[in-house]
């Protein structure tokens, strides 16, 4: 997990560790835009050329960033599931999306970082797409439980629109949007509850579609990237799976 304590100059022999914890300060006060490898280097108390022994340049320190924060998401919502246990389906779906909207709400520069468009533009994103893939499945696997969807293509369509749902929510929060819209939700407590719910009702859609249906080129090329090549290289891994 990926924590920020104050004075991470002494880095005990993990210069990586400290780095990625100086650069999670620095994120979280002034963004992306404050974070440089120099400015890691001098929160971190190390030589201005100690972070290129790690990282190559900023777009790769963002995605180590990225990749340990959705690590920690996948952690996050193994330990919801786990949690809910007793519960049924729904519940542990509603568990673990209630889980994944305080997650991005109490680190919200963290969460920024995951979602970044210089991602794209990173040769380290490999590892960032193998650690969304790891989250995506975990909840991929709670939405075919809930879904009446009986093709894996369709619970995996399912499992999209209710990461959209809460991402969605997400970023209207952290954008300021809620509380002027709807007061009453301007609350992570709340907030998180009511976005679970609404995911469970995602998830138990039926399709619109008979699912033997097949892509049309168009719709395939779409699902494997599209016209971006940054883009289908990001999330190639996860268009790959099945």
């Amino acid at each position: 997990m990926i924590t920020s304590p104050r004075g991470v100059g002494r880095h005990h022999g993990d210069l990586r560790a400290s780095l990625l914890r100086a650069a999670l300060e620095l994120l979280q006060e002034g963004g992306v835009e404050a974070l440089t490898l120099r400015a890691v280097a001098r929160r971190a108390g190390v030589s201005p050329g100690a972070p290129y022994h790690h990282f190559a340049d900023k777009d790769a320190l963002i995605a180590a960033i990225a990749g340990a924060a959705f690590a920690e998401l996948h952690l996050v919502l193994s330990e919801a599931a786990h949690g809910a246990a007793a519960k049924n389906a729904a519940g542990r779906l509603q568990a673990m999306c209630a889980a994944y909207v305080r997650f991005a709400l109490h680190g919200p520069a963290r969460y920024a970082v995951m979602f970044h468009p210089d991602l794209g533009q990173s040769p380290a994103m490999q590892t960032v797409a193998g650690a969304a893939l790891a989250a995506f499945e975990q909840l991929n696997l709670a939405v075919a439980a809930v879904s009446p969807r009986p093709d894996p293509r369709g619970q995996r369509e399912a499992a999209l629109l209710v990461w959209a749902t809460a991402h969605g929510a997400v970023v209207l929060q952290l954008g300021g949007m809620v509380r002027p819209l709807t007061p009453s939700l301007d609350d992570t407590t709340r907030l998180a509850a009511q976005v679970a719910a609404a995911c469970v009702g995602v998830a138990a859609c039926p399709p619109l579609d008979p699912p033997d249906e097949p892509l049309s080129q168009a719709q395939d090329a779409t699902a494997q990237g599209g016209d971006d090549p940054a883009q289908a290289s990001v999330f190639a891994e996860m268009a790959d799976s099945p």
